[in-house]
């Protein structure tokens, strides 16, 4: 028993002997103390924050997105407005020409879908030997009976374009105007053009006619007078149209 009267009180405390070997251990097991900042702010953030549960995170607002979502039959819509109506409306009629064909010459329409590149080629080969406008009065009266019984060289390749166009347009891939399994019928196809212009059935382009220099000269006045970027736009338009078209 001891006496402190440092305390103020005449308190007496019992001194114990203590096991400081067990002291340690005790501490050792159950405070593990971290001398790393990183860890010790991560201990924190644990105490200071309730862990989140699945419901509290279902609940939490949802943030605007940047990028908007779109269906299969959108990006449809903006492969086909790659092309003009124009275009569509060519394609479409070079194919029917060419089912219009298959069916007579061949008892049946053309799956391109399911045929193949060889067996489309030995197609081609024959189609483009036999394809001709249909008999037209009003065409006989423009031109030749012999060349009105032919198409022009440009409607040739305009309906050979057609037919490759809508080839791409159902996913296929091969083309009949660059493939090396479409060389003989490109082969037909030349040698047919080849033959209408040496025979004299093929019609020669007509061109438009030539602008009278009057109105040339009024053309240039105004392109080549004030310089505006309107008037260098058409510059650069009448330069190009006159020099190289």
């Amino acid at each position: 028993m001891a006496d402190f009267e440092m305390l103020g009180v005449g308190q007496t405390i019992e001194i114990i002997d203590i096991d400081w070997d067990t002291l340690h251990q005790l501490l050792d097991g159950e405070f593990d103390v971290s001398t790393s900042t990183n860890e010790a702010e991560e201990e924190l953030e644990r105490v200071l924050n309730p862990i989140k549960t699945e419901e509290t995170m279902l609940q939490e607002p949802s943030y605007s997105k940047r990028f908007k979502s779109v269906s299969d039959a959108e990006i449809q819509d903006l492969k086909e407005r790659r092309q003009s109506k124009a275009t569509k409306s060519n394609t479409k009629w070079g194919l029917n020409l060419f089912q219009e064909w298959s069916v007579e010459a061949l008892g049946q329409p053309t799956n391109f879908h399911s045929i193949s590149a060889p067996e489309l080629n030995s197609h081609l080969e024959k189609f483009y030997a036999e394809a001709a406008p249909r008999p037209n009065e009003k065409r006989s009266q423009s031109m030749t009976k012999q060349q009105a019984s032919e198409y022009h060289n440009n409607t040739f390749k305009s309906i050979r374009s057609a037919l490759n166009r809508h080839i791409h347009d159902i996913g296929r891939q091969f083309d009949i105007v660059r493939d090396r399994e479409f060389r003989e019928s490109n082969n037909v196809l030349d040698g047919k053009l080849k033959k209408n212009l040496q025979d004299g059935l093929s019609r020669p382009i007509k061109h438009k006619e030539i602008i009278p220099k009057q109105d040339l000269d009024k053309i240039s006045a105004f392109v080549f007078g004030e310089p505006t970027p309107i008037s260098l736009r058409f510059r650069i338009w009448l330069l190009i149209a006159i020099q190289f078209i």
